[in-house]
């Protein structure tokens, strides 16, 4: 899931649940909003929990031979996302401590759990409030920690076909042989080496 992603999940709770009228994706390097707006940095910080785990299973071969199987690698781990929302102007404050009761709404944990989230919890309120051109502004920010299982996969080919060659010390090929995996036909570079050697007595 890519922040982005994450922001377009959230945003629409947000809004829904602390009342605040506009909700954007944290640092968007345009204008602020005029009046009440909150700002989500999904991933604020992204820790690991626990080693995860590693699934294996046979798949077609690259180029579909019958004859091969490759394996498909999956690593699955289980990670805590800590994002971070902050409130401006306002009632920011106000906005901000409604954050504590989203987990206890069933629609929320409905949300997150057709998106594979889990909503475990929300840090403390902080007020953030400022002077800005002589006057005080209000912010307040809360984290919101969430917990996803992320997959990494890759494919690991199988080998097709093994060839080598034998030399001399003076660069004179012995032998050579080619081993077919698939058809399980053999060159037998013994045969020739002991070819050669007979031929030189």
């Amino acid at each position: 899931m890519t922040r982005e992603g994450l922001f377009d999940i959230l945003r629409p709770i947000i809004i829904a649940k602390t009342g605040v009228p506009e909700c954007i994706l944290a640092d968007p390097n345009a204008p602020a909003p005029s009046g009440e707006y909150a700002s989500i940095e999904p991933f604020s910080n992204i820790v690991e929990i626990g080693t995860g785990g590693q699934t294996q299973k046979e798949i077609d071969a690259v180029g579909s031979n019958p004859n091969f199987k490759d394996i498909e690698v999956t690593v699955k781990s289980s990670q805590e996302v800590q994002v971070s929302i902050n409130f401006y102007r306002g009632n920011a404050r106000d906005y901000a401590v409604k954050v504590n009761q989203i987990d206890k709404f069933p629609s929320v944990h409905e949300t997150m759990l057709v998106n594979g989230l889990g909503w475990m919890r929300a840090g403390a309120i902080n007020n953030l409030t400022t002077l800005n051109q002589g006057n005080y502004e209000p912010r307040a920010q809360v984290d919101v920690f969430l917990r996803r299982m992320e997959r990494a996969t890759e494919t690991v080919q199988s080998i097709y076909v093994v060839s080598g060659q034998a030399q001399d010390q003076y660069g004179n090929v012995l032998g050579e042989f080619e081993i077919d995996a698939g058809t399980a036909t053999t060159q037998d570079l013994q045969r020739s080496v002991q070819g050669y050697a007979n031929s030189t007595k």
